[in-house]
């Protein structure tokens, strides 16, 4: 007869979760026929001892690979990592109390042994009890340091009271042991440790945190109570001496340990241990409009308002990951573990924004190109401006010179022969000076920090010039660096002033200058065999901030000239 108390356990927790309106998860379906196979197979009656020793083994593999499952799903569901890893920590150890349970009976022999083996039965159980208690104390309380140290006292008592079962045959407080007999009975130290276990029990299950707070928190609490009592109903009648064994029907290691299970396994259902699983009931209530499909496109779970995806739209969403529906209306599928999830996303906003934004687009494409024409005609305008305004400042700058080089080639066209040439070599070293100068000035309007190499190409030119017309000469600057534009134009007027009114007859021309302290001074040596005694040079035609001196000899003439290099003299 096959009636014990994990068929009556599980049983008891379906007809619960129908009654309640849930869905009654894989996991239980699955602990359930794991163990009514298993008590099949343990209360058949085989022939032979071999054989049944084999079935009995079998059985207790069986609910091993039943605990094995439940921690792994536990691994799976559960996100809490401190939840998770205590109640993997309940799975191991209830694990443990099977091993230890099949090598006890079919593994072992002598009575010390045995006896040992016994004692270790109670491992699990009280440290089930402190990593229950963790569990709890964690669910309750924010405070870490707090809840270390409660846990660290819970540990310290559970190694108190796993030391006292375990040292047993030395004080015998837990068990007493006949030592004619053998037989056992239990001493005030079994009591303690049961108290413990029980006690342990409930309270975890009554101090689960958010009950209270909750309507009807009672009936939350029925499931969860419902195992706890049906497991100390058991154990109770283990020990009652009864007409009959409830061992026969449901070992005693079996029934704690699906009592266990079951009990954390209805926490789990009532929803007071958090888990990843209440998919369908968010998937329900969720404005977003999005399902779970599998790799062969089942829909598994979907929100309200999402349109089903049909086989067409799965397949081209595996390939591209994007399907639009219509105009306003795409599917987007993003890979999870087993499936796809698939969101139903309204592109009518991004549609009207969009066309907004190509027509704010043309718009500024528009603005952009009549900004840029006129730019375009601003800078053309300003590009013509600036060269009237530099032809304007070059031209007064050297009007008086085009106009002595006109009055130079008229008077040109009324003579020949030698006095021709001459007046040919006067015109071109004439312009030579026009060109040069107003390439300085041009160059003033630059941010040039040392002009001192364009007033050395002016000179090279003229001096060259010079040379072509016969005449020699040569010219040297001394540490004529850092030169202002100011000084470099200024400089060049006076050399240009010494050989205009010295050039007729001239046969050498030499020229110094010389850097003093940001101040310039500059000596023009001219020999001129046509110089005659009363040669004189006008110093009005000198630039009026250089300061002139002109010593005249026999048959040449020296000009000294000091120039502004700064604001001020030295």
């Amino acid at each position: 007869m096959i009636n014990g108390f994990s068929f009556t356990l599980f049983l008891f927790i379906i007809v619960f979760m129908m009654k309640s309106g849930k869905r009654v998860g894989k996991t239980t379906f699955i602990i359930v026929s794991l163990v009514t196979i298993s008590m099949v197979i343990q209360k058949i009656s085989w022939q032979g001892k071999l054989l049944d020793g084999i079935m009995s083994v079998l059985a207790f593999s069986i609910m091993l690979g039943t605990l094995v499952y439940w921690g792994i799903s536990i691994r799976i569901r559960v996100v809490d990592k401190v939840l998770r890893d205590n109640l993997l920590y309940i799975d191991i150890l209830l694990v443990l109390w099977l091993y230890i349970r099949i090598i006890k009976y079919d593994v072992i022999q002598g009575p010390v042994v045995i006896r040992y083996f016994w004692y270790l039965y109670y491992i699990p159980q009280i440290f089930s009890i402190y990593h229950a208690f963790v569990i709890v104390d964690h669910m309750r309380n924010e405070n870490k340091v707090k809840h270390k140290r409660r846990c660290l006292v819970m540990f310290v008592i559970s190694c108190l009271l796993s030391a006292l079962v375990l040292s047993n045959e030395f004080h015998h407080k837990v068990f007493g042991i006949d030592s004619f007999t053998g037989a056992d009975t239990h001493e005030v130290g079994y009591f303690i440790v049961a108290a413990w276990i029980v006690f342990g029990s409930f309270l975890a299950v009554l101090l689960l945190p958010g009950l209270g707070k909750v309507k009807n928190h009672f009936k939350k609490l029925l499931l969860p109570l419902s195992c706890v009592t049906l497991t100390l109903a058991y154990c109770i009648l283990y020990l009652l001496p009864l007409p009959f064994s409830v061992n026969d029907y449901l070992d005693f290691t079996t029934a704690f340990c699906l009592g266990t299970v079951g009990t954390w396994e209805a926490l789990i259902f009532m929803g007071i241990i958090p888990t990843n699983r209440d998919y369908e009931w968010c998937f329900n209530h969720s404005t977003v409009r999005a399902q779970i499909v599998d790799v062969k496109g089942n829909i598994h779970y979907r929100s309200y308002e999402a349109r089903p995806v049909v086989k067409s739209e799965f397949e081209v969403l595996r390939k591209t990951r994007l399907y639009k529906v219509d105009r306003d209306t795409e599917l987007v599928m993003a890979p999870i573990r087993g499936g796809f999830v698939v969101t139903e996303r309204d592109i009518k906003e991004i549609n009207r924004l969009m066309t907004r934004l190509f027509e704010t687009q043309s718009y500024v494409r528009d603005v952009t190109d009549s900004l840029r024409a006129s730019i375009e005609i601003e800078k053309r305008q300003k590009n013509a401006a600036e060269k009237n305004r530099l032809y304007d400042l070059t031209f007064s700058r050297v009007e008086k010179k085009v106009t002595l080089l006109e009055s130079l080639i008229e008077e040109a066209s009324k003579l020949s022969g030698e006095a021709f040439i001459k007046q040919l070599f006067l015109i071109d070293v004439i312009g030579v000076f026009i060109k040069r100068k107003s390439n300085l000035i041009i160059l003033m309007e630059t941010e040039l920090s040392d002009y001192s190499g364009e007033l050395k190409l002016c000179f090279k030119e003229t001096f060259d010039n010079l040379k072509e017309g016969g005449i020699d000469g040569s010219f040297l600057f001394n540490s004529a660096e850092d030169m202002s534009n100011t000084a470099a134009l200024l400089i060049y007027e006076t050399l240009e002033t010494v050989l205009e009114a010295t050039l007729t007859g001239a046969t050498l021309v030499n020229a110094i200058l010389t850097n003093y302290g940001g101040d310039y001074s500059l000596t023009v040596s001219v020999e001129n065999e046509l110089m005659e005694q009363d040669f004189t040079i006008d110093e009005a035609s000198f630039p009026s901030a250089v300061v002139v001196n002109v010593e005249k000899g026999d048959g040449d003439v020296t000009v000294s000239a000091l120039i502004h290099g700064r604001e001020g003299w030295s």
